[in-house]
Order: C-alpha cells, then sequence, then structure tokens
C-alpha cells in the first residue's frame, strides 16, 4: 500500500463513495423533467378521482342531460345508470393507469415511458369521444371539464417525458437493469 506525504494511507474508495458509483445507481435520481412528470402523473390520478366522484353524486345532472336529449325505447334510469356506471369503471382505471404509470416512470422504466404516451393518445382519443358525445352516454359537464384537464396534463406530461435529459436518464435506467449482476 503507498503512503501519501503526510504518511497516512490514502482515501480508499467504497462502493458507497459516490465518485466509485455509476451515475445511475439503483437509487438515482431521476433529472427534473422527470420528477415534474411524475408529479402531474399523480396530479391526474387525484382529477380522475374527482372525476369520478363529481359524476356519481350528479345522477341528477345525467337524468337532465338525457331529458334533453332523449333516447327512443331507452329508459331514462337505465340509462343514468349505465351512465355512472361507465364513468365510474372508467374512472378507477384510470386512475389506476395514472398511479402505475407514476410509480414505473419514477423507477425509469423505459416501457412505463412507452406506455404512458400510448395512454395519453389513448387520452385525447376518447376525451374528444366525449367531448363530441360519440360515447353514447350523457356527460355531465364537470366531468368534460375534467377530461380537458386530463389532456393537457396528458400532453405536457409526455412533452417533459421525451426531454434529452429524461431520455439520457430512462437509457442509462436501462443499461444498468440489463447488465448482469
Amino acid at each position: 500500500m503507498s503512503q501519501s506525504s503526510a504518511g497516512a494511507p490514502p482515501p480508499r474508495q467504497s462502493s458507497d463513495h459516490p465518485a466509485s458509483r455509476s451515475a445511475v445507481g439503483p437509487d438515482a435520481e431521476p433529472p427534473s423533467p422527470v420528477r415534474t412528470a411524475v408529479k402531474l402523473m399523480w396530479v391526474g390520478a387525484a382529477l380522475a378521482v374527482l372525476g369520478v366522484l363529481f359524476t356519481v353524486l350528479q345522477p341528477d345532472a345525467i337524468r337532465d342531460q338525457i331529458a334533453e336529449q332523449p333516447v327512443a325505447g331507452v329508459d331514462t334510469d337505465t340509462l343514468v345508470t349505465t351512465t355512472v356506471v361507465a364513468v365510474a369503471v372508467v374512472g378507477l382505471i384510470s386512475v389506476g393507469l395514472w398511479v402505475l404509470m407514476a410509480v414505473m416512470n419514477r423507477k425509469g422504466k423505459t416501457w412505463a415511458r412507452i406506455m404512458a404516451t400510448v395512454l395519453a393518445g389513448l387520452n385525447v382519443v376518447f376525451s374528444l369521444a366525449s367531448f363530441s358525445g360519440a360515447t353514447g352516454t350523457a356527460t355531465p359537464t364537470l366531468t368534460l371539464f375534467f377530461s380537458g384537464v386530463s389532456v393537457v396534463l396528458a400532453a405536457v406530461i409526455v412533452y417533459l417525458l421525451w426531454q434529452r435529459p429524461a431520455s439520457e436518464w430512462f437509457d442509462a435506467m436501462s443499461h444498468r437493469s440489463a447488465a448482469p449482476a
């Protein structure tokens, strides 16, 4: 072992020392765009919960909308129930997907970034269908508002996830997880 000029051995670098760790270790902090995107995903999940609650708690608003555009041969109560159940099921799936994407993108999973991008595209398509009335169900105005905000959130999130620092981090995380132990 060599001695330094002061007679003490040179400092050892353990695997816990930051200089000896690779740039992307198991506890690597994601870059700012990814952290922001993940926070926005949690906001999206919260908005999805609010959207479900507002719809489920507004059967009279749904009934009023149906009364404005009655559907021949279909009972109003059946349509209200169908709408509430459909929005609740789709909304809960949406909440689960927002949460899953937040957790997995925070971990640097490349597949999650791709899935978040695909889901954002589907979000736009389904929101446009709701706005146009193509879903065949009555949708309260407040639910449409949450849907619109969700589309904007999804677009911002996709933009953030594909920024250069985010792409470099996802690539490094992918290589780290693919490296043999």
